[in-house]
């Protein structure tokens, strides 16, 4: 599955420009389009920062699947024929839990989605007015955090809809009444974060999905070893790999070298256990720099409402330092997982 999220439609040099936007306040209050330009550099930034934050999950959904489809062959190689009850029992527990876990990614990156389509309407709101296209960007996304919201046997947060709170002042000037409703579409978008925030950084939020991840490492680990043990992995590409930086390569048959040579072999698995450590802790610096995104976002958000500096290249370079971090995890490389 790949979400597509829209590119932004002004761009601005964002990624180049975004090192004078923090203005000084009294120039943003001070001059309308001013502002107005800020909100849609946020809208921009808002656009890669949620496509950042999704990428991670797409490669943590591919890490479980892997995981799961070892477990299952592990399983069955072990039963060895009839599965006894208790066995099935703990095996659709552990299933109920791969489940529990995919929901949980689904439903955030529902929300990562549909925030990059509120950004989208955002940035235009303040080029050429789509108050009508935010407000509902903005529902859809406060639907997404109710759902995810409820996936985690959570209450819904928010009812009725946003387009009611958009000002439809009239007798106001056409450029005071863009910065009103930009200042109230930004209002809207911040307490949507701010909400799926707290549900992300709730104790037993955390726990499920640190907890549960943390385990599955060490599961995969075992599973590993056993179907090492089976002959079944050729070990020449993990090989080619750790000696790529010099040009070396596997030699012929390392496979039958390693299992005559137990203290190699063993060797190999520290490698291997090491490789999975490194998966479980990046999911869960990704977890943690989800949560300082979303916190950026909000301050971000604050400012803007408040007249106040920008700094929208500290929350891109969060954005970029996640999509570094998510590189290579789960054995999936970035570019590979679709």
């Amino acid at each position: 599955m790949k979400i597509d999220f829209p590119l932004p439609t002004r761009r601005r040099g964002i990624l180049r420009a975004l090192v004078i936007i923090p203005l000084a306040a009294s120039a943003l209050s001070g001059c309308s389009s001013v502002r107005i330009d800020a909100a849609g550099h946020l809208g921009d930034a808002g656009q890669e920062t949620a496509a950042a934050l999704a990428e991670t999950l797409f490669l943590s959904d591919a890490f479980v699947d892997q995981a799961a489809d070892i477990d299952t062959f592990v399983f069955y190689y072990e039963a060895g024929g009839a599965v006894p009850p208790v066995l099935e029992a703990q095996r659709k527990e552990l299933l109920d839990s791969y489940k529990m876990i995919h929901e949980e990614f689904k439903h955030r990156r529902q929300v990562f989605a549909e925030l990059g389509i509120a950004y989208q309407h955002f940035a235009d709101l303040a080029d050429k007015g789509a108050e009508l296209e935010t407000a509902a960007a903005v529902d859809r996304l406060g639907s997404a955090v109710n759902k995810y919201a409820e996936s985690r046997g959570k209450a819904a947060v928010f009812s009725g809809s946003a387009q009611k709170a958009l000002p439809q002042l009239g007798w106001l000037a056409a450029a005071e009444l863009k910065k009103k409703r930009i200042k109230q579409a930004s209002v809207l978008i911040r307490e949507r974060l701010s909400a799926f925030a707290a549900l992300l950084n709730d104790p037993l939020v955390k726990e499920e999905i640190l907890g549960f991840q943390k385990n599955l490492s060490g599961l995969e680990g075992d599973r590993l070893q056993v179907l090492w043990d089976a002959g079944l992995f050729d070990p020449s590409p993990l090989l080619d790999q750790v000696g790529a930086g010099t040009g070396l390569q596997a030699a012929v048959n390392v496979g039958e070298t390693l299992r005559k040579d137990k203290p190699l072999s063993d060797s190999l698995g520290k490698v291997i256990e090491s490789r999975l450590r490194r998966n479980a802790e990046a999911i869960e610096a990704n977890y943690h720099a989800s949560l300082k995104t979303l916190e950026e976002l909000i301050r971000e958000h604050e400012a803007l409402e408040k007249d106040g500096p920008l700094n929208l290249a500290q929350l891109i370079s969060i954005a970029e330092e996640q999509r570094r971090g998510s590189k290579v995890l789960g054995g999936h490389r970035k570019e590979e997982v679709k």
